[in-house]
């Protein structure tokens, strides 16, 4: 596939001028001394005429909130942890404004306390009509970045300059640094899911960094390391308070849903054309809006380029067995497709993930084509009944009857992962039941995403999980149908998108 990129029009800042530790962006030469003496001494200025004056949010991510705003006037300051900057206070509601400009020690930074009453001041103060994308009145102006946008189902992706609108109520706004490619994504940009909407950002998998928070949001600040999931936990419904379940009532994943929860629009938009979220995540974006309680504050030691596989396809697939399958020691497991950590048997109709799976202990490989008869029939005679357990990881509805259909009466478990086409029904002979097999099913591996993916992510981290086995690519974003057609071919397991060059 080749990639289109479209330009939307946007005005671009000229390069920083360095002076000592403060970076000006396109200020005049005459506010030069002005500005940094007032930064410096912590002194205000009164009565400066300044058009629309923007400022990044944090220093210690300033390499991209420096980029904030449309504004030609920027100053930004970065001074150790800690972190001054000038506050509009605006004197007339208008477009060109006379402001007052006041300099606060804000401390937004690392551990700094009160830096978040600083920020919530500084939305306060935002006036109507600015186009700080940061700090922007509700409704009003956002981020300019890029996102790769499906405008119909099946074609390549094009790489559009798209608006990302400032997080309302309970939601956070996430810089992305890395995204993969689940074949969820793929599913449904080829729209055999339940509702096919476009223009889409697909994308769900991925790691980042919160960049700014919506009212309400207290457990996550930002510069906090996340993992966004496409399902949610409330902690608040009876399905977050069960020890059983992830289902939360509140954030279930709604693959219907092309808008965010709290107002039913989309927080994206090219011209004023809503694009549609996917799942609620949308990581095919450099920036994007995502409730709260659908996001993992995780370690910011673990590298973001590798844990970002755990937000979905990996966490399903060791969920699976660990969680509903749990498999004992020295049991015999079938694997459709190539989806979970652990494995003795596996099945897939690609030779080369044949050898993808060699690679994480599987003694057989089965490939359905290579025989005239079900391939369920085949796993029974090979293991003398069937396999005490089985995950099928494809979306497959044959697959899923034979995952089924080959564990071993009385007590073979068989657990579904993949989402299936939307008008395929499950049938299977009553007998199978009445013998004893256990069908069960899964969304995310039963991890609740808030609480559970953290621990999973230390379990990397401690190295009692090997995730650089399933990382057979890597592309950057511009080339980001490549991923597609890697997985199309079935050429890999999971390929990183890097986001930045």
């Amino acid at each position: 596939m080749k990639m289109q990129k479209r330009r939307n029009h946007r005005r671009i800042h000229s390069p920083p001028v360095r002076f000592g530790s403060l970076s000006l962006y396109s200020v005049p030469p005459p506010l030069y001394s002005i500005l940094a003496s007032c930064i410096r001494k912590e002194k205000c200025v009164f009565g400066s005429y300044l058009h629309a004056i923007r400022f990044p949010l944090r220093a210690q991510e300033q390499a991209y909130s420096s980029l904030l705003g449309r504004s030609p006037l920027m100053v930004g300051l970065t001074k150790r942890s800690r972190f001054s900057c000038l506050y509009p206070l605006p004197l007339l509601g208008i477009r060109f404004l006379i402001c007052k400009f006041v300099c606060i020690r804000s401390g937004y930074g690392s551990g700094v306390k009160g830096g978040g009453a600083a920020y919530s001041a500084w939305h306060k103060w935002s006036w109507k009509g600015g186009s700080n994308p940061a700090v922007a009145a509700e409704g009003e102006g956002g981020w300019i970045g890029d996102a790769a946008v499906a405008w119909e189902a099946g074609k390549p992706l094009v790489i559009e300059e798209i608006e990302v609108a400032p997080p309302q109520a309970n939601e956070v706004r996430l810089k992305i640094l890395f995204t993969s490619l689940c074949h969820t994504d793929v599913y449904f940009w080829e729209a055999k899911g339940q509702t096919p909407l476009f223009p889409r950002i697909f994308g769900h998998e991925a790691g980042g960094i919160v960049e700014s928070v919506g009212e309400g949001v207290t457990d996550l600040k930002p510069g906090d390391h996340v993992l966004p999931v496409f399902t949610g936990e409330c902690k608040e419904c009876d399905h977050c308070k069960s020890e059983e379940s992830n289902m939360c009532d509140l954030l279930r994943i709604n693959t219907d849903r092309g808008v965010m929860l709290n107002d039913g629009k989309s927080r994206f938009s090219i011209n004023g054309q809503p694009i549609y979220h996917f799942v609620g995540t949308s990581t095919f974006s450099e920036y994007t809006v995502v409730h709260v309680d659908c996001v993992a504050k995780i370690n910011p030691t673990a590298p973001l380029g590798k844990v970002c596989v755990l937000s979905c396809g990996i966490s399903t697939g060791l969920g699976a067995t660990l969680n509903v399958a749990k498999p004992r020691k020295g049991s015999s497991v079938a694997i459709f497709g190539l989806g979970a950590v652990v494995a003795v048997s596996c099945l897939a109709s690609s030779k080369m993930k044949g050898t993808y799976a060699k690679k994480f202990g599987v003694t057989e490989f089965v490939n359905p084509r290579d025989y005239d008869k079900p391939v369920q029939e085949v796993i029974v005679e090979m293991t003398d009944g069937g396999v005490d357990r089985s995950v099928e990881c494809t979306g497959s509805i044959n697959a899923m009857i034979s995952a089924f259909e080959c564990v071993h009466d009385g007590w073979g478990v068989a657990v579904l992962v993949g989402v299936p086409n939307k008008d395929d029904a499950f049938r299977t002979h009553p007998i199978n039941v009445l013998n004893e097999k256990t069908l069960k099913g899964t969304f995310f591996g039963n991890y609740k995403p808030r609480s559970d993916l953290p621990e999973v992510v230390e379990m990397y981290i401690k190295k009692e999980l090997e995730l650089e086995k399933f990382i057979t690519h890597e592309v950057p974003f511009s080339e980001i149908n490549k991923a597609f057609e890697y997985m199309l071919k079935g050429e890999g397991l999971r390929c990183i998108i890097r986001m930045t060059a």
